[in-house]
């Protein structure tokens, strides 16, 4: 017998890889946004140049993920994606909106506290984050490439021996 925990443990896991299908799409465009606006608590200074110049990379790296995954004909028709996929996603996501958060702005006259700052958490702690959140988002960005992937490769194996693919 199926317990409630375990129907609403299950609904809520495919409510959040349908949530994933759907905003890696939306999230690929203002991921870029968000690192050119948000550092230096909205006064990026020379960090606008630097998304600037990065911001084409974010892009493709947060783009050819989804891209590679909407090719598997079991995902696209579910409209979820793969649960490990979706799991890494978000952590990709929240490395964003950190590192947006606690990196610092700068011009040539001054420099600009980040939002985390601002908060009340010293310029080295904040500093220490922004370093920690953009190394995460590193590691997360070859996850994500590689789960992708792995997942697309699955799948044509399952479909050349026409076996249902595991979620």
């Amino acid at each position: 017998m199926v317990s409630v925990s375990t129907v609403t443990g299950v609904h809520l896991v495919s409510t959040f890889r349908r949530i994933v299908f759907f905003a890696q799409w939306p999230a690929a465009f203002l991921a870029p946004i968000w690192l050119l606006v948000a550092p230096g608590a909205f006064q990026p200074g020379w960090a606008a140049v630097l998304a600037t110049l990065t911001a084409p990379l974010l892009f493709l790296i947060t783009i050819v993920p989804p891209i590679i995954c909407v090719c598997v004909g079991n995902v696209r028709r579910s409209r979820m994606a793969p649960t490990a996929y979706s799991v890494l996603v978000a952590a990709m996501w929240v490395a964003v909106v950190v590192f947006g958060i606690s990196f610092p702005g700068a011009s040539d006259v001054r420099s600009y506290p980040s939002l985390i700052e601002h908060a009340g958490v010293s310029s080295d702690a904040a500093d220490s984050i922004a370093t920690v959140s953009i190394l995460a988002m590193i590691g997360l960005s070859v996850a994500i490439i590689v789960a992708a992937a792995v997942g697309a490769a699955q799948a044509k194996n399952a479909g050349l021996r026409h076996e249902p693919l595991q979620p």
